[in-house]
């Protein structure tokens, strides 16, 4: 019994949300009340109120949740195995994985994130990358300290840069597969901007 009524609540928190999703495309963030939701997912407002408080709840409780899922990928991301797939030219498999997580959700980032729905939340995922980078960038790239861009700024620039591409690649419906934007993402991490443009030739890898 237990097992149908925890199914039953994942299945009505889904409906719920496509509807919220429908709705902002619709209307705006702003705009959504509990009732357009509930009328657009063929609930009542009773069975809404039974999972969140409001509208604005209802989003931060799903946030909180996909906030959550993101920080524990992002964390087992390692500068230093990184750099070992960038000398081989292939796309780092933890950065391919946060890809694939958000690929899946494509539909509810590109809402969100987009101009109808909360863009405030792309500073969140871009402070959890550079909360969880900073120290592990410090302790694998020597001669941070003495580098001719301080890591503060570095991290900036690559965090803004990677989630500008990935919203990018994510409302372009998705022309490249997960390992193809890591790819990318990988070039002009490790190639820089010059040589992913094609104004400067790509040095020549020795490893065997």
């Amino acid at each position: 019994m237990t097992i149908k009524y925890d199914r039953r609540q994942v299945k009505t928190k889904q409906q719920l949300l496509q509807a919220l999703l429908t709705c902002i495309k619709q209307k705006g963030l702003d705009h959504v009340t509990v009732t357009d939701i509930a009328n657009e997912a063929n609930l009542n407002r009773g069975t809404f109120y039974l999972h969140y408080q409001d509208v604005r709840h209802m989003l931060q409780q799903i946030m909180n949740e996909k906030i959550d899922m993101l920080t524990e990928l992002i964390s087992q991301v390692d500068p230093y195995e990184h750099g070992q797939y960038a000398d081989r030219d292939l796309p780092y498999p933890k950065i391919v994985a946060i890809l694939k997580e958000l690929s899946s959700d494509r539909l509810f980032y590109t809402t969100i994130l987009g101009p109808k729905g909360d863009p405030s939340y792309i500073l969140h995922i871009k402070k959890i990358l550079t909360d969880n980078l900073y120290d592990k960038f410090e302790l694998h790239v020597p001669g941070t300290a003495s580098a001719p861009v301080p890591t503060h700024y570095l991290l900036a620039y690559m965090t803004s840069a990677a989630v500008g591409l990935v919203m990018y690649w994510l409302e372009n419906d998705l022309p490249e597969t997960s390992s193809e934007i890591g790819a990318i993402i990988m070039n002009i991490a490790n190639h820089g901007l010059i040589v992913s443009a094609g104004l400067r030739e790509k040095p020549q890898n020795n490893m065997d």
